[in-house]
């Protein structure tokens, strides 16, 4: 079986999606915002701008996690749903509007 890595409420298999800004996955910025899609993906996301799909990697989960906000520091996220990290290092939980179609 599959060893499951804790994470915002939930136990996420390393092959999860998760999309990750560069500046994170290279470790020159730190994770501000968490985006939890419907499907179960994972998106995460520094401060700094990102222009072009080139800004961003697709990984297994498992190769990120230990990039991301520990599991204590992190509270529940729901699908649909995104954790923001405030000035004072609090995350804040919000909805996540879904994309419209085109």
């Amino acid at each position: 079986m599959t060893e499951r890595i804790p994470f915002a409420g939930y136990l996420v298999v390393p092959n999860r999606l998760c999309i990750i800004c560069i500046h994170i996955f290279d470790g020159s910025a730190a994770p501000k915002t968490v985006v939890h899609e419907r499907d179960g993906s994972w998106q995460v996301v520094c401060e700094r701008g990102h222009g072009s799909a080139k800004d961003f990697k697709v990984v297994g989960f498992g190769h990120v996690a230990p990039l991301l906000p520990t599991h204590e520091e992190l509270p529940h996220l729901p699908p649909g749903h995104l954790a923001e990290e405030t000035d004072d290092g609090r995350w804040v939980v919000n909805d996540y509007p879904e994309e419209e179609e085109c």
